[in-house]
């Protein structure tokens, strides 16, 4: 039922971005009846993420921060549940977007660490993440860097949502230092 109700939370957020309450309120039931779980941990850190891109970095941050408090306390995940490399990349993936550069990078070093033991799809979200930072910093070049590694690591494979990333950061770094070459490349991909 916590596993619905994480999909739920993250259903709502994507039919109704700009409505942070009701996601929110799912995510906190889930972290409250989910106790010490992996589940739980992983609504704190999509928690983070909401409070980020509604402009709460003290919430962000103070959810990042118990996500992790609560995962160094669980043992092995089951197969199917999220793991360590999930929470790292979450996590930091709030911090990005909330602005705190300077508490993300660890983060997201220690998410390419772990998620090297993880498929494709975490390796090439990690890259985003990591890409994003970069970009936040003003390091266009390295960003499109990044994401050309996330690319790498999908060829074969084009998937929607790393179309989209790409080109939402092309937007952003104005399709200099390399970013118009990989927004062509994934142009095509969004309608697969």
């Amino acid at each position: 039922m916590l596993h619905g109700d994480l999909v739920a939370a993250e259903v709502w957020d994507a039919a109704q971005p700009g409505s942070y309450d009701v996601p929110l309120r799912i995510l906190a039931q889930v972290r409250q009846r989910g106790g010490t779980s992996w589940i739980a941990a992983t609504a704190a850190m999509l928690a983070a993420n909401l409070s980020a891109r509604r402009g709460d970095v003290e919430g962000a941050m103070t959810l990042v921060r118990g996500g992790e408090f609560l995962a160094e306390r669980l043992g092995a995940p089951e197969p199917g549940e999220y793991t360590s490399a999930h929470l790292a990349a979450f996590g930091a993936s709030a911090l990005v977007r909330a602005g705190l550069l300077s508490e993300a990078r660890p983060r997201l070093e220690m998410a390419a660490f772990l998620a090297e033991a993880q498929g494709p799809g975490l390796r090439s979200a990690v890259q985003m993440y990591r890409s994003s930072a970069a970009l936040t910093g003003g390091d266009r070049a390295q960003a499109a860097e990044y994401a050309r590694a996330a690319l790498g690591l999908s060829a074969g494979r084009p998937a929607a949502w790393l179309a989209r990333s790409v080109l939402g950061q092309a937007r952003r770094a104005r399709g200099q230092d390399g970013w118009e070459a990989l927004a062509y490349r994934v142009a095509s991909w969004q309608m697969m």
